[in-house]
This record gives C-alpha cells, sequence and structure tokens, in this order.
C-alpha cells in the first residue's frame, strides 16, 4: 500500500464579517450538527471568543502579520494574504511624506458580477484583524471633520475614467436652508450683542457645494459611511470613476455623499453608498444627489439593496425606484453585532 501524498492546504483568511457569519450559521441553520461534532463546537468557541475580542476592542493574536511587521520573514507580493498586504502597505504609506492621488488608489479587482455582496466587499478597508474594530483609529479627528488640508485641490481636473474634464462643482446652491443652518442662525441672532448683530446681518452667505469625489475628501467621507453604514468603509476606488459620485460640503464639513459603481454589467449600474447627516435632510440635498447619479449613469439601470428601516425608501420611489426582491440577512456580514438596524434588504431597480 503506496503512503498518502501529502495535500497542499488550499486556505484563504476570513475577514471579520465572514466570521460573523460564519457563527450566525453554526449557531442557528446548523446547530443540530454542530451539537455532536467536537470540532464544531471548538470552532464555535473560538469565533465567539474572536468576536468578543472585537467588541471589546482587544488585540487578536496573528503570529504571521507580527512577524512580518517585524520584518522577520520576507515575501513576495503573489503570496501575501489580505492582512499581510494590509501591513505592508500601511508601512509602506507611513514612510511615504507625499500623498498623492495616484498612491491612494489601489488595485481593486473588477468583474461583470452584479451581486451586492461583492461590490459592496470591494469597498471595506483592508487592514490588520486587530485594527476593524475602529477604521478610523489612525484618521486625525480633524481630517474626519474637513479633509486632508495637504491634499485640497480647488481647480478641475480630467476623469481617469472617461478622460472627460470636471469642473471643481457639480452645483453651487445659495437658495437652500437648511434646518441645522436655520437653528445656527437663530442662535447667533440672539446671543450676539448690537454691534455683532449688525456684522452678522453683513456676513456672506456660504453656498452648499456639490462636487465630484477627490483624495481630500477620503477621510471625511469614510468616516461619515463608516458612522451611518458599518465599520471598515473605504471609498477610495471610487477615485477611479469620479464621474459617477456626488459630495456635498457646506464650507469644509461633509455633509452627505452618493457613490455608483458604474458598469458591473453591460446596462447596469449600482449604487453603493447614500447618505445625508440627519442634520442635513428633508431641504432637497438627497434629492439632488440621487438626480445627479442618475443623469450620470442615463442610459442604464441603476440597482441598489436598501434596508426596509431606511427613510430613503421614499425617495427612491418618488424616482421611480420599484422593489424586485427581498433578501434576508443581506446585512448580517456588514454589520456588528451590537448594531439593531435592520439586517433584511429589498433589491431595489430603476429602469431605463
Amino acid at each position: 500500500m503506496l503512503p498518502r501524498q501529502p495535500v497542499a492546504a488550499n486556505l484563504t483568511p476570513l475577514f471579520p464579517y465572514q466570521e460573523r457569519h460564519l457563527l450566525h450559521l453554526l449557531t442557528t441553520q446548523y446547530a443540530w450538527a454542530a451539537q455532536n461534532n467536537t470540532k464544531a463546537r471548538r470552532l464555535i468557541a473560538k469565533l465567539r471568543l474572536r468576536q468578543l475580542k472585537r467588541d471589546l476592542g482587544l488585540p487578536l493574536l496573528n503570529i504571521d502579520e507580527a512577524l512580518l511587521a517585524a520584518g522577520k520573514i520576507a515575501i513576495t507580493p503573489e503570496e501575501m494574504t489580505p492582512s499581510e498586504m494590509a501591513v505592508a502597505l500601511s508601512a509602506h504609506a507611513s514612510q511615504s511624506t507625499e500623498p498623492t492621488a495616484k498612491a491612494l488608489l489601489r488595485p481593486l479587482p473588477h468583474g461583470n458580477s452584479s451581486s451586492g455582496h461583492d461590490l459592496l466587499d470591494r469597498l471595506r478597508v483592508v487592514m490588520p484583524q486587530s485594527e476593524c474594530f475602529d477604521s478610523n483609529i489612525t484618521v486625525p479627528f480633524e481630517y474626519r471633520i474637513s479633509g486632508c488640508p495637504e491634499l485640497l485641490q480647488r481647480d478641475g481636473f480630467v476623469s481617469p475614467y472617461t478622460a472627460r474634464y470636471l469642473k471643481p462643482f457639480i452645483r453651487r446652491d445659495f437658495e437652500t436652508i437648511p434646518l441645522r443652518l436655520k437653528l445656527l442662525d437663530e442662535l447667533r441672532s440672539k446671543t450676539a450683542t448690537s454691534q455683532r448683530v449688525l456684522d452678522f446681518s453683513q456676513q456672506k452667505q456660504v453656498p452648499i457645494d456639490y462636487c465630484y469625489l477627490r483624495p481630500h475628501h477620503l477621510p471625511a467621507v469614510n468616516s461619515l459611511c463608516a458612522h451611518f453604514f458599518w465599520p471598515g468603509v473605504d471609498v477610495t476606488e471610487c477615485l477611479q470613476y469620479p464621474d459617477f459620485s456626488v459630495v456635498v460640503l457646506y464650507k469644509k464639513l461633509v455633509v452627505g455623499c452618493g457613490f455608483v459603481t458604474p458598469d458591473v454589467k453591460t446596462n447596469e449600474a449600482y449604487i453603493s453608498f447614500f447618505v445625508v447627516h440627519p442634520d442635513w435632510r428633508k431641504s432637497g440635498i438627497g434629492s439632488f444627489m440621487l438626480y445627479h447619479l442618475i443623469q450620470a449613469c442615463r442610459g442604464k439601470d441603476i440597482t441598489l439593496h436598501v434596508s426596509p428601516s431606511n427613510p430613503a425608501m421614499m425617495l427612491l420611489q418618488k424616482f421611480g425606484f420599484k422593489s424586485e426582491e427581498f433578501i434576508l440577512d443581506f446585512y448580517h456580514r456588514y454589520q456588528p453585532s451590537w448594531n439593531t438596524d435592520a439586517r433584511h434588504a429589498f433589491l431595489m431597480r430603476l429602469r431605463w
């Protein structure tokens, strides 16, 4: 009898949301099979321990990452796992002194897959597992509010996707006064002295600016999306097709953003993220954002997944989006365990 030849292991690392999804399956759908399997019970215990550490913000043990960061091992980029690649990229970024838009672009897989999970997975930050609890831990608070001043660019630019010249502003709105601005104006007028009231009345009105995504917007946009969606959102890939993006600014404050992934199919685009800060809603900002994204995708169907509890459902129906499918536990792999928002989703489509 010939000895059995060793089989090379074809293993891939699991991301945190994949671990949570696996734990959910083992404790719900396959709980009956895991009760009598020692290895399955041991795996469930390990997954629960790792999830508890993430919830508490404790670091996870990863020997490969520790050795790679210390320079004890050296491997080629083709042999790197996503976590090892993140360590190498972070080390390279810490040595760079002149961040540019080209340096911010990282190669990501493209394809014609229409799966919402595939598209949303591409817009998640790749970082060591010990830092997945807070994706903004290394971003200064000032940058999360107003962006990176060293990358500030006010001129127009050429789109790397369509080679079109894009103006610095899509629109400058001097007429809309959201409830937040009305409240601030009232507070300033009530508390000012007579001399200050005169100065206050003569102040120049600041517009609400709609512009395309630029590199200096990334920290603030990622922070806004991570707060209202789930930790780890990274829209750096959208810099490759800025024509299909919109960022709303009041001075330097990012109050809303929307992004479309073009050409997911021959005649289909996908809205990956769309959000307006609650303090700036009900003033027409979301309507113009959605109108701009629809105009950018003229001639194509537009799809997106939206939670049943999302107030944007009414806005989408107003623009003609129709529900095609109701997907159970669509957001389970993204939302943290402490998040109580609805994890199901409607697949909405706007047919051209």
